[in-house]
């Protein structure tokens, strides 16, 4: 029980400090902005509507950071444990709890982060709002839009992580978590295009979305441009530089408070 609540503390802690920054990220591919762009950040005057404005969504976040940053690191810690009394070679046991947990998070995350999403675009401060918005325009199937994707991508990367992240090594653990993330970054990819196709009346399948992504890599004049656009849009850069702080973060916070 008190590692659960360890979870939670570091869920919170880590929804408080980069919930801004996951917001412009988001924000910055369907936009088509730079991650610094000022609109992104702070597109008012008044010091309390940018503060509203950055931490939008914010208690369906932490909520989802509990789970994913927080209760994660409890969860995966116990299928480790659990996995070792298992007949199964090492790596089939790393493969059967990246899995389980890739499952568990994913079901349980995806529908928030919906909401979440669904918030910072329509910039609607009010939950229940948005929950009414996304049942009246997709009914229930508006909650799982882009879970298969999350639950491919989380499998990936829990297993990566097992695999090669090292304890006490943190610049090397952060490094090894923004190569596995820059790994599945066209998985979120296509997760965030179908999280914003949830504000609109469409549904596009994920080979329209890569096409359309290298479609308007095609129109680009150079090669510079190329990769600049193709970085932004997958989030390699600042995308993987915050995602990996905030993983690396979040172990850290949970290793802390927990004595290990």
């Amino acid at each position: 029980m008190f590692d659960f609540v360890i979870g939670i503390i570091t869920g919170v802690l880590s929804s408080v400090v980069f919930n801004p920054c996951e917001k412009a990220l988001y924000l910055q591919i369907m936009n088509n902005k730079h991650f610094l762009d000022k609109k992104l950040w702070v597109p008012y005057k008044s010091f309390t509507k940018n503060l509203t404005y950055l931490y939008n969504g914010s208690y369906i976040s932490i909520t989802n950071k509990i789970i994913s940053s927080g209760i994660y690191f409890t969860l995966l810690d116990k299928l480790i444990n659990m996995s070792k009394h298992t007949p199964c070679t090492h790596e089939n046991q790393k493969l059967i709890t990246s899995s389980i947990l890739g499952v568990l998070t994913g079901i349980t995350t995806n529908p928030l982060n919906i909401i979440k999403h669904y918030s910072w675009v329509d910039n609607n401060t009010n939950v229940r709002n948005c929950i009414v918005k996304i049942y009246k325009n997709k009914k229930c199937y508006g909650f799982t839009y882009g879970l298969s994707y999350v639950i491919l991508r989380d499998v990936i990367f829990n297993y990566c992580y097992i695999s090669y992240n090292k304890k006490n090594e943190l610049l090397y653990n952060m490094f090894v978590n923004a190569s596995i993330l820059t790994l599945v970054s066209p998985l979120n990819y296509i997760k965030n295009y179908k999280y914003y196709n949830v504000t609109l009346s469409k549904n596009d399948n994920s080979l329209d979305i890569m096409k359309k992504l290298f479609h308007n890599l095609k129109t680009k004049n150079n090669m510079k441009c190329k990769c600049v656009y193709l970085c932004n849009q997958l989030l390699i850069g600042y995308g993987t530089i915050i995602s990996s702080c905030r993983i690396t973060f979040s172990q850290v916070t949970y290793n802390y408070l927990s004595n290990k």
